[in-house]
């Protein structure tokens, strides 16, 4: 191999030298053109991976950092027709070759997929690449040089991550709590899910900021609120939180309660870029814990105008309210009977035949 420039070519000059090349189609290198020895010169030492395809039937010469990405196909491969040892992609390979070669145009190509089997298994890799026509000193076009990067494992983090990426997509959208992510000091929105859009009765929320949107939440101090959580790093949780909302242009405002986070968003310098709005209405649930009241505080109102006795128990028998006409009648302090210390007001021989009878009540429903 003294006709070719091997030096720097590390473990290559090993392989080059195990070659018959005699029965080559590339012939031996004493015929070598010297195009070809130079082509060979530049990209054996080189730390990129790279392949010639050289004359009518491509035969491939190739540099060590190009051995990994056909594996086992490595030393076989080298000086003998890419036909041979690309079998199963020569129908996708060899046109890409043919083409360069005949037209002389430089093909390239991002993330181009290659079905290979180069560990005894097939599998489909894929290669940043770039294919250039290698021109004699006469015009004409000797082979093909090959600049690839195999990208493999980069398609396969992007296709995870966007798989993730739809993933919560879907959740996000289909989250029955309404969600929104706002960007930057102005409270920008970039995401906000239907549950959050139908909060706010619009849909035109990207890009828009939380002031813009629902103006008449500054004089209610939720702006006053987001300054400060992204200022501070310090999250914000509300419970049962008053608001009042506009449906619509010139609509009435709504009021609503909501149980909501304001969680900042940090990158990885530890600085706030953004907030997530998470929540729930729970403006029923607050309607009716008032309704409730209210209903409970004109029950005592009439318990306390009758002048008979008036208590009331829970479903096992602990007594949850007496009014003060029962205090007063059994001597005892208020407060005094509640669970089961009512039978306190009762003579100590009383207590079983009594607590016999009302158990008896509470099992049969029968009345006391």
């Amino acid at each position: 191999m003294e006709e070719v420039n091997l030096q720097g070519a590390g473990a290559m000059r090993e392989a080059f030298a195990a070659v018959d090349w005699t029965r080559s189609p590339a012939g031996p290198p004493t015929q070598w053109s010297p195009t070809l020895k130079a082509a060979l010169a530049m990209i054996l030492p080189a730390q990129a991976e790279i392949v010639v395809f050289w004359g009518p039937e491509f035969v491939a010469f190739y540099n060590e950092a190009y051995a990994p990405t056909i594996g086992l196909k490595h030393p076989a491969a080298l000086g003998r027709p890419a036909c041979e040892n690309w079998a199963e992609l020569w129908d996708d390979l060899g046109p890409l070759l043919a083409g360069v070669r005949d037209t002389g145009v430089t093909f390239s190509a991002k993330d181009r997929p290659f079905y290979i089997e180069r560990s005894g298994d097939g599998e489909t890799v894929y290669f940043d690449i770039s294919y250039s026509a290698v021109r004699e000193p006469d015009g004409g076009v000797g082979g093909v040089l090959c600049i690839v990067s195999e990208t493999t494992a980069r398609v396969a983090a992007q296709r995870q991550l966007a798989s993730g990426r739809e993933r919560f997509s879907r959740l996000f959208d289909q989250a029955p709590s309404f969600m929104a992510l706002l960007e930057g000091p102005e409270h920008r929105f970039s995401l906000a899910n239907p549950a959050y859009r139908q909060l706010l009765g619009r849909d035109d929320l990207i890009g828009r900021t939380v002031q813009e949107v629902a103006p008449e939440v500054v004089a209610q101090g939720y702006i006053d609120l987001l300054d400060k959580v992204y200022a501070s790093g310090e999250p914000f949780r509300g419970r049962a939180a008053p608001i009042e909302l506009v449906h619509g242009e010139g609509g009435p405002p709504q009021r609503f309660h909501l149980d909501f986070v304001y969680q900042p968003i940090k990158d990885a310098a530890g600085d706030v870029t953004g907030i997530f709005v998470e929540g729930a209405d729970v403006t029923e649930a607050v309607r009716a814990a008032a309704d409730l009241a209210e209903s409970e505080e004109k029950f005592r109102s009439f318990a306390q105008t009758v002048p008979n006795m008036f208590w009331t128990a829970q479903a096992d028998g602990q007594v949850d309210y007496a009014n003060d006409q029962t205090y007063l009648y059994a001597g005892w302090p208020l407060d005094s009977l509640d669970g089961a210390n009512w039978v306190n007001m009762l003579h100590p021989d009383d207590h079983a035949p009594v607590r016999e009878r009302w158990g008896h009540s509470l099992r049969t429903g029968e009345p006391y």
